[in-house]
């Protein structure tokens, strides 16, 4: 059963975190590439423009001198990082729950597209995954024991994360809903509440450099360019995420059709590991309520669920060990992942792709609408994907010119805008737009639904109609001026 359990688990990582990255970088990724593409003083610059990690982007930056800037170089951080935290949560389950737990815990991570999809992408969310799960580990540990390596554990991970993804790291909430909940606070002397302070105190230190710089950026960020849309029953999927939901249920039933349901018995420690992980779902889960009541629609994504995802990782296993021995929960792991590869693949066949833009047909689109006569393109993004090095050889973008941000001056006739225009970037929005007046020319841009980006109506105002050229996932392409 184990070679069986290995044989899936390595389809698995092939088919969901191999593959996935053989695919040139999407339109994120090229807003990493611009916050790190011209070194440390444009990084230090550009993140204060911007939010994009700085944190994030010094490691990537750092690893890139040595690695170089192949799309593989840029991804591989976030795959060790996504694969760190399977083997540090793998690990701190073993010693909760027993042998072979473990693999469990990694079906379930294989389990989430969102993980994996996080894995294979040159962005900040695999890294606050790694540090959300040692901090929580840590967290538990050292409620549970003080422990000063734990503590410091926790301190610097916690520190880290609101550096790495801040919205993530409002999941460390949690940890204080579940001292109150499950931990006898009330029996710690005078000194065990000091040194819980001493920990959170330095925390709050390694928060100050990411604190002053949302605050340099935070007068930009409210924008009415993309208008909130009301929440849907269809959110909830983000609660409970179907990918993982569903498989659960098919190996359940396995496991009573095989009769390798054997009660191992509620504990402490599976109540612990339980709390803690509705916690995280729950208080993440109201931020993100809040979020997608009061905020653009493009903040209500499935990246700010992370820590719901890894509140599940924390829970369901609990409930696994309770109603499972060693032998039933190797059953349950191998159905599990069974159950997942059969569904994936019938639903996205063998060969995946990146799940949020498809850069590739929406410039064919651009191509083929602008036949013979290169026309100008207004492009969403911190940095198109034609300017990464790999490209700029290819003879399909031949005068075809990507400017690497609207924050530079160039000589082609192609504008690069941000996702996004904040209150400071208005007056390079308004002499984008008016640089293209008069000219034929083709916007790109990135939308959670169908017309919800602001951008066009704006563009459309100065430039007359727009003619829709096609949808690819969330991005949508434009036509201006004459056919």
């Amino acid at each position: 059963m184990r070679w069986l359990l290995l044989t899936l688990t390595a389809i698995h990582v092939v088919r969901y975190w191999v593959l996935p990255g053989l695919d040139s970088l999407w339109v994120d990724e090229t807003g990493t590439w611009w916050t790190i593409a011209d070194g440390w003083r444009e990084l230090w610059v550009r993140t204060g423009m911007h939010p994009n990690s700085r944190f994030y982007g010094a490691l990537l930056l750092g690893w890139t001198q040595v690695a170089g800037h192949g799309e593989w170089a840029l991804r591989l951080p976030s795959l060790a990082a996504m694969l760190g935290a399977v083997a540090a949560l793998s690990v701190w389950m073993e010693r909760r729950f027993g042998g072979g737990f473990g693999w469990a815990v990694g079906a379930m991570w294989l389990a989430s597209p969102d993980l994996s999809f996080f894995a294979v992408e040159a962005r900040p969310y695999a890294l606050a995954v790694l540090l959300l799960v040692v901090a929580t580990a840590a967290w538990m540990s050292v409620c549970r024991e003080w422990s000063v390596r734990a503590g410091l554990v926790w301190m610097v991970s916690a520190g880290l994360l609101v550096n790495a993804q801040t919205v993530v790291a409002t999941s460390l909430l949690a940890h204080g809903v579940w001292l109150l909940w499950v931990v006898p606070w009330r029996e710690w002397d005078r000194r065990r509440w000091l040194s819980m302070a001493a920990l959170m105190a330095g925390a709050a230190l390694l928060v100050v450099p990411e604190a002053a710089r949302v605050r340099e950026i935070g007068d930009g960020m409210r924008t009415a360019m993309i208008p909130p849309r009301p929440l849907a029953w269809s959110d909830l999927r983000l609660l409970i995420p179907p990918a993982i939901a569903g498989p659960a249920a098919v190996a359940l039933a396995a496991l009573l059709m095989s009769r390798g349901w054997r009660r191992g018995g509620w504990g402490a420690e599976t109540n612990r590991h339980l709390a803690m992980g509705s916690s995280l779902a729950i208080v993440m889960g109201a931020v993100l309520l809040g979020f997608g009541l009061t905020a653009p629609a493009n903040v209500f994504l499935h990246r700010y669920t992370l820590a719901i995802l890894v509140g599940w990782l924390f829970a369901v296993p609990a409930v696994i060990a309770a109603i499972t021995d060693g032998r039933g929960r190797m059953r349950f792991a191998t159905a599990f992942s069974a159950a997942v590869l059969a569904a994936s693949v019938t639903m996205q066949g063998w060969r995946p792709v990146h799940a949020d833009a498809d850069w590739r047909e929406a410039m064919a689109a651009v191509r083929q609408w602008e036949g013979s006569r290169p026309a100008p393109l207004l492009m969403q993004s911190g940095l198109v994907e034609a300017a990464h090095p790999r490209l700029l050889g290819d003879p399909r973008w031949q005068g075809f010119l990507i400017a690497p941000s609207l924050y530079y001056r160039h000589g082609g006739p192609t504008i690069a805008l941000p996702y996004y225009v904040q209150a400071r970037q208005e007056p390079f929005f308004d002499a984008a737009v008016a640089g293209v007046a008069g000219q034929r020319f083709a916007a790109v841009v990135y939308a959670d639904a169908p017309g919800m980006s602001g951008y066009i109506p704006r563009i459309a105002a100065r430039h007359g109609p727009a003619r829709f050229l096609g949808r690819f996932r969330r991005l949508e392409v434009y036509a201006f001026g004459s056919p």
